[in-house]
């Protein structure tokens, strides 16, 4: 999580997509980034599968347009 709150490294690794799969962190540079929210628990028994297609499509749109994703 440490950067995807880092303003320098998201801009040093020209970052300009984040899956954020988290319940508790906000989304912090929405008007810089495009973000993909997943709100899930970090716990053992979460199933993350329901959401491995739309993650999915999200990531390889972007690459295919030579954007670079933070997951």
């Amino acid at each position: 999580i440490m950067h995807a709150y880092s303003k320098s490294c998201i801009q040093d690794l020209k970052i300009k997509k984040i899956v954020n799969a988290t319940e508790e962190y906000e989304n912090k540079f929405e008007e810089e980034v495009e973000y993909f929210r997943i709100k899930v628990k970090d716990e053992e028994n979460v199933k993350l599968v329901k959401w491995f297609e739309e993650t999915s499509n999200f990531i390889h749109k972007a690459i295919e347009r030579g954007e670079n994703v933070l997951v």
